[in-house]
């Protein structure tokens, strides 16, 4: 199970292997990569588990709870019966909208054909659809039908082991998961509940079957093979692992299932899925000729990429730190038809230096899950440890991005406990090692350079007073950041309306 510097990855054994629309290429580690996260024995075995490498990850101590416990959360109240909304006073209330995935003309502009969009569909889901490159006679495919990516979906009630009992919605979902345009790749940065939910990725995988491929970080992957979803369509993958995605173009026609969302968010039965069909063989080479005839070989190539994120695992009471938590970072790799197709390329992996991202390749974003960046208690003479190093490496090796996905909040759990007991945490003082503030994003959408960041990872699963406490702390932080929360304008970071698709 362990091999030298690392576990045995089940994509040692196969290099390369093809999904019934996408092949996927597994590289080899890059050699100056650490395995640090690692935890070993004395004898230096790596013991199954993992943990934070970096100085900056500190458990949490009495003088942390105690001062959480006596700043208590930001809380503002909605507008009083005749108020207007003041943002500034009462914070922002998120709105939930039906999205729109085509783009309408405005004012008979002609619409541009080539912008990826991207949809928060609440909490840390978030969708983004890559337009298909450029090919002369690449006819048939309508214009919505991009490369879906999807990250860290959850459509349930609760994010919770039960639908009966746990932290439940404050803002519903915008669609339902069938409503969702074609997802080929879903990526999941841990395995928390509110971050991998067993509903929702029933019905996204019932829903696409045919062609989605889930990439995972180590020790996630027996997770969705215990829901009977095929081991080849989850690529399991360790911190700086990278792997090459060739989705071909195809020729299908899109449907929209409906609208409004049904009325019950989740199955409240707790019950297994019954055994999923509709999905293919298990032989490395699928037959894909319900897929339509491919659109003169058109395809896109995507590098994907597992990096670190500062967080934790674990789903029950013995199983903590027993699998990895990560961030992502996804890129198109298409090189133009004068540049050999990286996917191709046999010998690339013994080219570390080749496999950086070049000025020519096409868009890049960062998606950072759930994440610390410093630890907030530091005494000033340790403040220099404080910051965890893993963003400015993550930005060194693969950026500058084009889009960023931020977390600003801690989301759903502290909020849960003051429904429940009725205590007022200040939620980033208590769990500032592991989550983000809106100082904190903004510091790492800098350190990406990214051209425009979202926020994630907020108001869900908040009652109204700490959603608008969020976003009012949010509002002030950008200002004193000198930050833009003008969609468009380079540098922007923007709080969306779940459901609100955005142009990039």
């Amino acid at each position: 199970m362990f091999d030298g510097e690392r576990p045995l990855l089940d994509s040692d054994s196969i290099d390369e292997f093809s999904g019934n629309m996408a092949s996927i290429r597994v590289l080899p580690m890059q050699r100056d990569v650490s395995t640090a996260h690692h935890k070993r024995n004395s004898k230096g075995e790596f013991t199954g588990r993992f943990h934070n490498p970096w100085p900056s990850w500190r458990g949490l101590s009495l003088k942390d709870a105690y001062e959480s416990y006596m700043d208590g959360a930001t809380l503002k109240p909605p507008p009083e019966a005749g108020e207007n909304e003041s943002p500034e006073k009462n914070g922002r209330m998120v709105k939930v909208r039906r999205p729109e995935w085509e783009q309408k003309p405005q004012n008979g502009e002609e619409l541009e054909k080539s912008r990826a969009k991207v949809c928060w569909l609440g909490h840390a889901g978030t969708f983004v659809q890559l337009p298909w490159p450029d090919r002369e006679g690449a006819k048939g495919v309508r214009e919505n039908e991009g490369v879906g990516i999807l990250f860290d979906p959850i459509f349930s009630k609760r994010c919770s082991p039960v639908q009966w009992f746990g932290p439940a919605r404050n803002l519903p979902p915008p669609c339902r998961v069938a409503e969702l345009p074609r997802i080929h790749i879903c990526l999941i940065s841990h395995d928390h509940y509110d971050h991998l939910d067993y509903n929702t990725i029933m019905e996204l995988y019932r829903t696409n079957s045919e062609h989605i491929h889930f990439f995972v970080p180590l020790g996630v992957k027996k997770w969705f093979i215990s829901c009977k979803i095929p081991a080849h369509q989850v690529v399991e993958l360790d911190w700086h692992q990278e792997a090459l995605v060739k989705i071909p173009r195809s020729v299908s026609s899109y449907s929209d299932n409906g609208y409004p969302p049904r009325a019950s968010m989740a199955t409240e039965s707790d019950d297994e899925a019954a055994p999923l069909t509709g999905g293919a063989g298990d032989g490395d080479h699928y037959d894909d000729q319900h897929f339509g005839k491919y659109a003169n070989g058109a395809a896109l190539t995507l590098k994907v990429i597992c990096t670190p994120a500062q967080h934790r695992s674990g789903r029950g009471i013995f199983d903590h730190f027993s699998s990895l938590w990560s961030s992502w970072v996804v890129g198109v790799v298409n090189r133009g038809d004068n540049e050999d197709d990286p996917f191709e390329d046999e010998a690339l992996e013994d080219r570390d230096s080749e496999r950086r991202f070049r000025p020519e390749d096409g868009f890049r974003m960062y998606f950072a899950g759930d994440t610390g960046f410093r630890y907030a208690g530091a005494p000033k003479q340790e403040s220099h440890l404080a910051m965890c190093p893993a963003f400015q490496e993550i930005a060194d090796r693969y950026g500058p991005m084009d889009f960023c996905c931020l977390p600003i909040s801690t989301g759903s759990s502290l909020s849960f406990l003051r429904s429940i007991l009725g205590i007022s945490l200040n939620h980033y003082k208590l769990t500032s090692t592991q989550h983000l503030n809106s100082w904190d994003a903004i510091q790492i959408s800098k350190v990406m350079g990214s051209k425009a960041s979202l926020a994630v990872h907020h108001s869900t699963f908040s009652p109204e007073d700490e959603s608008r406490g969020n976003l009012w702390e949010f509002r002030r932080t950008t200002e004193s950041e000198n930050v833009s929360t003008e969609w468009g304008e380079r540098g922007c970071f923007k709080v969306s309306d779940v459901g609100e698709v955005l142009y990039l």
